[in-house]
C-alpha cells in the first residue's frame, strides 16, 4: 500500500497490471468518483498516439481501478538519466497535449464571467489558509477578482497537470491522477505545470529543498518554460488569481503533512504582492 500527499492510497496489482485507487475518507471518495469519471472521459476521446491515458477498468464504493503501466518512469528519473531526445519527446507531449486543450477552449465575459467570479470567491473562502496569509493580503486578491473585467478561458483541462503526474515509457507520455476543478480552463494545467517548472514543487516534495543533485531537471525545467511563455493566452489577470489560488489550495494538504508550509507562504504572499 502507498499514499500520495492529497491522502489517497493506493495498491498495485501487478499479476494483472491494474492500480487501485482509494480513499479510506467518505468525504473524499466522492472527489475520487469525479477524477474516474474525468480520466474516463480522457482516455475514451484522446487521439494522440503519443499520449497514453490508461482505462479506468472499474469503479468501487472507495475508489476505482485503472490500467498500470510497470515500465513508465517518473519525469526527474527522465530528466537526469535518459537521452535528450527521449526528455524532448516528453516535453513535445506534453505541449501537445496542452495545445490541443487550448485549441477547443473558448472565452466567456459578461454574465458567464460573473458566473465563475462567483465561483472563484466561493472557492477562496472555503480554503483554510492556516493563517500563513494575512487579511489585508487576502483582501487585495479579493478586490482583483471583483475588479476584473478581462474574459476568462474555459476548456478541458487535467485538474492537476504536475509533471509528477506525466510519466514516460520513453516515446510515450503517461498521464494520471486527473482532478476534479473548480474552474475548468487549460490555465490550470500550464500552473500546475509551472508549479514544478518555476517552483521545484516535485523535487521539493522528494528532496525538501535541496535542488543540487538536479542540474539536468532545473536544466529542462527552463526550457519548458521558455516554451510555455508563447502561449497566447490574454487573460493574464485571470492567470494572476488562479495561479495564487493553485498555492492557497495546497496549503491544508501541506499543514495536515507539516510540510512546506513557509516554502508555500512566501510564493503566495510574494505573488499577492505583485498584484
Amino acid at each position: 500500500m502507498n499514499s500520495s500527499f492529497s491522502g489517497c492510497e493506493f495498491e498495485i496489482n501487478r499479476e494483472h497490471e491494474t492500480l487501485l485507487k482509494y480513499s479510506p475518507s467518505v468525504e473524499y471518495r466522492s472527489r475520487l468518483l469525479m477524477q474516474a469519471q474525468k480520466q474516463a472521459i480522457f482516455h475514451k476521446f484522446n487521439t494522440n498516439k503519443n499520449i497514453v491515458i490508461p482505462n479506468v477498468v472499474s469503479i468501487r464504493n472507495n475508489g476505482f481501478i485503472m490500467e498500470y503501466m510497470p515500465d513508465a518512469i517518473d519525469h526527474l528519473s527522465l530528466f537526469e538519466n535518459d537521452k535528450i531526445i527521449n526528455i524532448k519527446k516528453y516535453v513535445d507531449n506534453v505541449l501537445n497535449f496542452i495545445d490541443t486543450n487550448l485549441s477547443k477552449s473558448y472565452y466567456v465575459d459578461g454574465l458567464e464571467l460573473e458566473k465563475y467570479k462567483s465561483i472563484t470567491m466561493t472557492k477562496l473562502s472555503s480554503i483554510n489558509l492556516h493563517g500563513m496569509v494575512s487579511k489585508k493580503e487576502r483582501q487585495k486578491l479579493v478586490n482583483l477578482i471583483e475588479k476584473n473585467k478581462e474574459p476568462l478561458l474555459i476548456g478541458q483541462c487535467h485538474g492537476d497537470l504536475t509533471l509528477n503526474n506525466i510519466l514516460s515509457d520513453g516515446s510515450n507520455i503517461v498521464i494520471i491522477d486527473f482532478l476534479d476543478s473548480f474552474i475548468d480552463s487549460p490555465i490550470i494545467d500550464i500552473i500546475k505545470i509551472q508549479q514544478d517548472t518555476c517552483n521545484y514543487w516535485s523535487i521539493l516534495l522528494k528532496e525538501r529543498g535541496d535542488f543540487s543533485s538536479y542540474k539536468k531537471t532545473l536544466s529542462v525545467y527552463s526550457y519548458i518554460n521558455e516554451r510555455l511563455g508563447a502561449a497566447n493566452i490574454k487573460c493574464r489577470k485571470w492567470v494572476a488569481v488562479l495561479e495564487i489560488l493553485n498555492y492557497m489550495r495546497i496549503l491544508p494538504y501541506a499543514a495536515e503533512k507539516n510540510k512546506n508550509l513557509e516554502y508555500l507562504s512566501r510564493i503566495i504572499n510574494t505573488k499577492i504582492g505583485a498584484l
